[in-house]
């Protein structure tokens, strides 16, 4: 179902329907949210390296919640109205991908160097940098109230992800050029 409506808003999008994208995006979000209820969300916050994977999940019901609010309200405003600018799709791409590339990313690197699955905190504070990036880039489209201070928040959530990427980089690529820990081949 998620896949159909995936399928479902990139052709309503291509097609210039921005006004039915609603209702594939609200099926979407709905589905997400459940599966992210369904997978144990609080459960999850047990173990770092696993909450990290729903919380970038959770995103992705949020960007589709805001996709298809931003579509009814296109629809309902005949057209004349979009309120939500890129919102939706700075959540789906920097609160979802983003992070999920980093838990991915994190989990595999101490996985396949034979260190143990946990992640470690600096780690989780470069996923906090993360959510937080997030949240100063959609923050200026939902309350467009913020005036002249929208461009520094846009500056400032672009460097705040290239931070978390770049000090990522750094506590992470040096794991691929050593030999794993615990001796096994690989």
């Amino acid at each position: 179902l998620m896949l159909t409506c995936s399928a479902a808003h990139g052709l309503l999008q291509l097609s210039g329907l921005i006004q039915y994208v609603w209702a594939p995006d609200f099926t979407l979000a709905l589905c997400a949210l459940y599966l992210s209820i369904r997978w144990g969300f609080l459960r999850s916050f047990q173990v770092s390296l696993l909450a990290v994977l729903h919380i970038s999940f959770a995103w992705l019901s949020i960007a589709m919640l805001l996709y298809g609010l931003q579509s009814y309200i296109y629809m309902d405003s005949e057209g004349s109205t979009l309120i939500l600018g890129l919102a939706p799709l700075h959540a789906l791409v920097i609160g979802y991908f983003t992070s999920m590339v980093l838990g991915m990313a994190s989990r595999v690197t101490v996985g396949h160097s034979g260190r143990p699955l946990e992640m470690d905190k600096f780690t989780w504070q470069l996923f906090l940098g993360f959510q937080a990036s997030t949240a100063v880039r959609i923050l200026p489209e939902i309350l467009p109230v913020l005036g002249h201070f929208t461009a520094i928040l846009y500056l400032l959530a672009g460097l705040i992800w290239l931070a978390c990427f770049i000090l990522w980089a750094v506590h992470y690529i040096p794991i691929y050029w050593r030999p794993r820990i615990d001796g096994k081949p690989g």
